[in-house]
């Protein structure tokens, strides 16, 4: 008879009604990306059992960024743990020219999902599964703040998100704190790796970390980031809505062109009329990665103030103005 603790108890409830919640069925594989910190560990071993439990393939996956002297030995060391659980185990080395002298969180990030993505869709695997917890949510609200983020980046982290057709990073624990998942390690007597980049402050991430660490009462102003997150997120939520609606209602297609009426498009409240400016670029271009606000604001202006001479180039879209109607179509 297996005897599981409160905790594991828990966190195997919360990963099968995220799964459960957010998916019409249970996947056949998943894939979980695997640091050998804290978080990723906890997070494969709960996975592990539930996997067993609903006879899904797992893998987990550790991405050897090459950015300190031991990290290839670490994430050998990871794939021993993984061994000794009888977890299938892939280490993915970012290869790359030169040392990396700025942004380098920005950039190992997107390698970490670039190399996650391929490797999935090679396998088969349709669910790429992070760690992310409470902690990282309050880390990142305070990130964005600084970075003066508007209301889409104050929201809520997703817990799904579209890397690729038919890949999805999924993030089963976001309500979750961090010291559940060491509680959890501490339990099994399961050790884990320090990344010792983690204290460098030189990192904005750490220094927030610090920061929020060191703050007294840290649990009550825990709950009200997050409630103040939420706030966010519900206003998000309204917003892409109403969005969507004007969208439906104003944008009109016709021979690969969008149009809509510049009289309509001068009456939006200004937030709804950038959020519909970047619904069309999505529209048109697919996967379009949002544009910087002030690019986005001084277009919009230029719009509204009839300072488009005719026609304008936007981020690979030709706009054209007339005095009825602003035309949207991808430049050839």
């Amino acid at each position: 008879m297996v005897v599981r603790t409160r905790v594991q108890q828990d966190l195997l409830q919360i990963l099968d009604d995220s799964f459960r919640n957010n998916f019409k069925t249970l996947p056949q594989k998943i894939l979980i990306a695997l640091s050998g910190g804290i978080d990723s560990l906890a997070m494969v071993l709960v996975a592990k059992e539930w996997c067993s439990k609903h006879n899904i393939s797992l893998t987990s996956v550790t991405i050897d960024h090459k950015l300190r002297t031991n990290s290839s030995i670490e994430a050998e060391e990871v794939g021993k743990i993984m061994e000794q659980n009888n977890i299938k185990h892939q280490i993915l080395v970012w290869d790359r020219e030169g040392a990396l002298v700025s942004n380098i969180e920005s950039n190992a990030r997107k390698a970490r999902y670039s190399l996650l993505t391929d490797y999935a869709i090679k396998e088969h695997i349709s669910i790429i599964v992070t760690a992310h917890h409470l902690d990282d949510q309050i880390e990142t609200f305070f990130m964005r703040l600084l970075r003066g983020s508007g209301i889409d980046g104050l929201a809520a982290i997703k817990i799904k998100k579209n890397l690729a057709d038919n890949i999805i990073l999924f993030r089963p624990f976001l309500n979750i704190t961090k010291q559940d998942l060491r509680s959890f390690l501490e339990e099994r007597k399961q050790q884990w790796f320090e990344d010792k980049t983690n204290n460098d402050t030189n990192f904005l991430r750490n220094k927030i970390r610090k920061m929020l660490y060191d703050i007294e009462d840290k649990q009550i102003i825990d709950k009200r980031i997050i409630q103040t997150i939420k706030h966010f997120e519900r206003a998000k939520d309204f917003l892409e809505g109403h969005t969507e609606e004007v969208f439906r209602n104003l944008v009109k297609a016709e021979n690969q062109k969008l149009i809509v009426s510049l009289i309509d498009f001068k009456d939006l409240h200004e937030e709804i009329a950038l959020r519909l400016l970047i619904r069309i670029f999505k529209e048109i271009n697919g996967k379009y990665n949002k544009p910087r606000f002030k690019n986005l604001l001084n277009l919009y202006h230029k719009i509204i103030n009839n300072q488009v001479n005719k026609r304008t180039t936007f981020a690979g879209i030709i706009i054209a103005i007339n005095p009825e109607i602003v035309t949207f179509e991808p430049e050839k």
